[in-house]
């Protein structure tokens, strides 16, 4: 992962992206998911979808928390209160552009995922 404030112009055919895999996307800090998270090998496993009701995919469809569809986690390991939004894509799987609304400060302040529902036309 390339932090935002680090990473190189893309060429005019690239563009930076999410990916969404079993039609689920997440934000998440890329400062706080490797002291937050531990290992990667155990996270699907442990997190995402397991018995017990408060895994990841149970709180993301709880309509009780936020609202069905969407989760608000506090990762695992963090001493800060980092936490991940993590959220049903709406559009299935696949690799999507990002575009980030900017301040006149050049602060992050919007992320919009370009699910590319409308034509080119």
């Amino acid at each position: 992962m390339v932090p935002v404030g680090e990473a190189p112009d893309p060429a005019d055919d690239e563009f930076f992206g999410i990916p969404v895999d079993t039609g689920t996307a997440c934000f998440v800090d890329d400062k706080a998911i490797t002291p937050g998270m531990g290992d990667a090998d155990d996270w699907y496993d442990n997190y995402f979808e397991n018995d017990d009701p408060n895994c990841w995919f149970n709180r993301m469809d709880d309509e009780e928390h936020i609202r069905g569809g969407i989760a608000s986690i506090r990762l695992p390991n963090a001493t800060n209160g980092s936490n991940l939004i993590l959220f049903h894509s709406g559009w299935g799987d696949g690799f999507f552009p990002i575009v980030g609304g900017y301040n006149t400060s050049g602060k992050l302040v919007a992320v919009h995922i370009d699910f590319q529902v409308l034509g080119d036309d």
